[in-house]
């Protein structure tokens, strides 16, 4: 007879990271590499971006582009993440666009707001980089005491926002 296995209790946190490797396999690279059906392949890639740059209105950068390190770079020089394309929406309809794009593509989708996340997550390897850098808007509106914050905005330009309003933050860290 054998000896009763042992149970192992499923975290929440085993949950979440097992949907999430399910979702984002790590070995699925769609860029094609070499030979003549990746040839094809890198022509038809090549003509969706050339599509998708006409209808967007913020900045699209390829991995051939100077502006391509600078901007997938990171607080966090640990992580050494290459996105296949980097994006810098300037509305709510180019992030639309980006998504829609990075689904026909079949690619999974990172976001990078500031580029201080302590653990390097905002940027990630075979992804759709959406830089949100471009949409740094902070909106006060002093009838209905409330602020609207767009994606890129840094924490201390919200401070300096709120500040004339008397309106406290409920973190300050002031990068």
């Amino acid at each position: 007879q054998t000896a009763p296995r042992a149970l192992h209790r499923r975290t929440p946190t085993d949950v979440i990271f097992t949907t999430i490797l399910k979702a984002t396999p790590l070995n699925r690279y769609p860029i094609p590499r070499e030979g003549k059906a990746a040839a094809g392949r890198l022509t038809k890639l090549t003509e969706a971006i050339e599509t998708f740059r006409q209808s967007f209105h913020g900045k699209v950068i390829c991995p051939d582009e100077p502006s391509y390190e600078t901007c997938r770079s990171q607080f966090n020089r640990i992580n050494n993440s290459l996105p296949h394309l980097i994006v810098q929406p300037t509305s709510v309809n180019d992030v639309v666009a980006a998504i829609k794009f990075s689904t026909s593509q079949a690619w999974s989708i990172s976001v990078k707001s500031g580029g201080y996340s302590s653990t390097g997550v905002g940027v990630v390897t075979n992804t759709l980089l959406i830089d949100m850098s471009m949409m740094n808007g902070i909106f006060v509106d002093r009838k209905f005491k409330t602020v609207t914050i767009q994606g890129g905005a840094r924490w201390i330009d919200v401070v300096r926002a709120v500040a004339p309003f008397y309106v406290a933050c409920p973190y300050d860290c002031s990068t």
